[in-house]
């Protein structure tokens, strides 16, 4: 069996909310460049990263840009009709977290898939970061609170904040607000 490791990406802010009708309350480019880099950064360049999803963070991406590019798009869904409407190689459906990781497993078996990240919303973030297979927490936090109806839920105590050589630890600054990139990783 090929190990599975559960990268989240997030970015909330202070009331860690993450968005609000279905859409993102802030324009941060350099979070949404932070986000491609690290979501599509592969050390093998015949792989390309896994990124999971519930359908409504899928509804949430502008249509131009579905499936996100550059990596293979599981939307996780119960409602058979969105699987014969998606028919784009690069993204397939999953009834559950559990169905989502044994197919990607297979994928990582056969060398197609590196990484795996998941994406949102709250109640797939919630289950991923209660999975044994979730190792770090990838979040840009916010210095500003938004208006949000959907929050990301805490982060456990088995988390600490840690260095990582491909994130930045300055604070950031874009469009008058202020934020930071931290990352959490699993203590073994």
């Amino acid at each position: 069996m090929s190990e599975i490791r559960l990268n989240l990406i997030v970015a909330y802010c202070l009331s860690k909310g993450i968005g609000c009708n279905g859409s993102i309350p802030w324009n941060l480019r350099k979070d949404m460049t932070h986000f491609s880099k690290l979501t599509k950064k592969t050390e093998n360049p015949t792989c390309v990263n896994a990124v999971i999803m519930g359908r409504k963070t899928w509804d949430s991406i502008p249509e131009k840009f579905r499936p996100l590019p550059g990596r293979f798009n599981v939307v996780l869904t119960r409602n058979s009709d969105l699987k014969s409407i998606l028919t784009d190689k690069n993204v397939t459906t999953s009834s559950s977290l559990d169905e989502a990781i044994d197919l990607i497993r297979i994928k990582i078996s056969k060398g197609e898939i590196e990484n795996v990240w998941v994406i949102g919303g709250t109640s797939v973030y919630k289950e991923s970061l209660n999975s044994p297979y979730c190792q770090n927490v990838y979040v840009t936090e916010i210095q500003k609170d938004f208006t949000c109806d959907t929050f990301f839920p805490t982060i456990p105590e088995k988390f600490q904040v840690s260095e990582d050589p491909n994130v930045p630890a300055d604070i950031q600054k874009e469009n008058d607000i202020e934020f930071q990139f931290k990352v959490y990783k699993k203590l073994n």
